[in-house]
């Protein structure tokens, strides 16, 4: 009897590390380190977001909360900004976050879908019109929709059936649509609403070999006009964006990432008039992220400015807490 417990028991123990080894406990990059710095669309050039494609078994479910404190030029409408000859600008925002993300069946591929609210408060000064102003916001920034799938390399899988799989090499597509409910009052330079909605397709690949993976990512920002902004038309071209992520997992949800990005393009055009404010500009983070528990995990995040040729440059720090249910978990 007790042998044949054990021969019962032993499977199941290692079933359930196989599934703990598959099931990664962060959430990898779907919008949420996006989310957290939403006030600044200079920022929304680069997310730098690892693990994109990342594939997890359908049915899964991720409730996420997070809090980042930025600092720097990156929390204004850059538009808007140049347009009125803005100065020596810089801000301070503490913003949190919430979500919720779902893994799904798309037609035999893997895919997520989910949304990311954020609720910011901030201060900013600068000199405009050769005076030194100061302004503070706090609400609701814009809600954040978020749609993500995996067409080489990541099938829609199940609890059971994601036993044995083991990630090699995944390509993926996603797709993020900002949408404009955040607060926005047209006759205010400083907002946390865009008051235009925004999209962001990207492509991707990730190789996966022993504890390492390599990605690397391409995007494009575009944005419909903003119709009022200070009593004037808002029109934006696109923001063109490449990123690279080397990521080491050190034992299953223990990993650590280092991210490097370049945005391009976004010159815009304020009541008609073209402003030459053409962006140029890279940006560099670090990810940790660590299980608290099998349901439970926290990521650290860190991203900077290497260098910026008009736009954001700023500085931002992150935490951001996930517990997940599902998928025969």
């Amino acid at each position: 009897m007790v042998k044949t417990k054990r021969r019962i028991a032993a499977p199941r123990v290692k079933r359930l590390r196989d599934m703990c080894r598959g099931f990664r406990p962060a959430l990898v990059g779907f919008g949420l380190v996006a989310g957290v710095g939403l006030g600044a669309r200079g920022a929304t050039a680069q997310d730098l977001e690892p693990r994109a494609f990342s594939n997890a078994p359908v049915g899964l479910n991720f409730v996420l909360a997070g809090y980042a404190y930025s600092t720097g030029n990156l929390l204004f409408d850059d538009a808007v900004a140049a347009a009125l000859k803005i100065q020596e600008a810089s801000g301070r925002i503490h913003q949190g976050v919430i979500g919720y993300v779902r893994t799904v069946d798309f037609f035999g591929l893997s895919g997520r879908v989910g949304v990311i609210v954020p609720l910011a408060v901030g201060r900013w000064e600068g000199i405009v019109a050769d005076t030194f102003a100061t302004v503070s916001r706090e609400g609701f920034a814009d809600p954040r929709l978020l749609f993500s799938i995996g067409f080489i390399g990541a099938p829609a899988l199940g609890g059971r059936e994601f036993v044995s799989y083991r990630e090699r090499a995944v390509v993926g597509a996603s797709l993020q649509v900002i949408a404009p409910l955040g607060q926005y009052d047209p006759a205010r330079l400083i907002n946390l609403g865009s008051n235009r909605w925004s999209f962001k397709p990207r492509v991707g690949m990730s190789y996966t070999r022993g504890h390492w993976t390599l990605e690397l990512y391409g995007s494009v920002w575009l944005f419909t006009d903003n119709p009022d902004a200070l009593g004037q038309r808002i029109e934006q071209d696109p923001i063109y964006s490449l990123e690279g992520h080397g990521i080491y997992s050190f034992r299953p949800g223990l990993w650590l990432a280092v991210n490097a990005g370049y945005g391009t393009g976004g010159r815009s055009r304020v009541g008609g008039e073209i402003k030459n404010d053409f962006r140029k500009d890279s940006r560099l983070g670090a990810q940790l992220s660590v299980p608290l528990a099998r349901r439970h995990s926290l990521k650290l995040v860190y991203v900077t400015s290497a260098s910026t040729r008009i736009g954001a440059d700023f500085d931002t720090f992150s935490l951001l807490y996930q517990y997940r249910w599902g998928a025969g978990l």
